[in-house]
């Protein structure tokens, strides 16, 4: 009766997502798109509703779409393919697991980058997570949980699994999976988004909307685990361009 009565509680709770109606949407919202930002900001949308539902292969042809529509010139493709090729000639291929826990055994923080259409990496970063609380890491930091609402990532923390509406990226079967077996693993989960952007939103430029977005989750990171902990060791979760290391003025 316990356990009927818990699955019942858990039913009336958590709301459903609908996976097969949100692709639906995003693939006509593609067919409808005119050409230009529109069309790549569908066209990224539905490799993320593609990746949702499993559709790995298509996700990564939808974003191959995604970059064709970008335009690049002939002179841009061979500068950027110098580019890499120059940042990794001095480098050597190693097991990627093995390498980052190596690196890891004397740092504080970790940084771990995924495209947000590719659920594999997910898969990867539930493997480092695992590794790196052997070490001692302590706290689990990802973009994707919504920390509007009061108590709802400390509710996740007690659940012990992420419910549809904690989070969009958690929706993913494959990120859902990676929070709960960190959670399993005795991590603290941390959401770090950005959401108290100024009021002149719309009016900035992208470039000076994307640098307010940066330093307000730096600024959570720090007021959420920094602030009362000195000495943490935190494995932070981003996606795409966030991982970014640059010098500043």
């Amino acid at each position: 009766m316990l356990i009927a009565a818990m699955l019942l509680a858990i039913a009336n709770t958590a709301q459903p997502y609908p996976y097969m109606e949100q692709l639906r949407a995003a693939e006509k919202t593609v067919d409808e798109a005119p050409e230009g930002p529109q069309k790549i900001r569908a066209l990224h949308m539905l490799a993320l509703a593609q990746s949702f539902v499993g559709e790995a292969q298509r996700a990564q042809e939808t974003n191959a779409r995604r970059l064709q529509e970008m335009k690049p010139t002939p002179q841009q493709h061979t500068e950027i393919t110098a580019q890499v090729g120059a940042m990794l000639a001095d480098f050597e291929a190693r097991d990627a697991l093995a390498a980052i826990v190596g690196q890891a055994q004397n740092r504080r923080i970790v940084i771990l980058n995924e495209a947000h259409q590719v659920s594999q990496h997910r898969a990867f970063a539930t493997l480092l997570a695992l590794e790196l609380r052997k070490q001692g890491f302590g706290y689990l930091a990802v973009e994707t949980l919504d920390a509007r609402t009061p108590g709802r990532v400390a509710d996740l923390q007690r659940r012990g699994y992420p419910l549809a509406e904690d989070g969009f990226y958690s929706k993913e079967p494959l990120f859902g999976d990676f929070l709960r077996r960190s959670l399993a693993a005795g991590y603290k989960l941390v959401a770090y988004e950005h959401t108290a952007y100024s009021a002149d939103y719309d009016g900035l430029a992208p470039v000076d909307r994307q640098i307010q977005r940066e330093e307000g989750q730096a600024q959570n990171i720090m007021d959420r685990v920094f602030a009362s902990n000195p000495r943490p060791r935190v494995f932070i979760y981003v996606g795409h361009g966030h991982v970014n290391k640059g010098l500043t003025d």
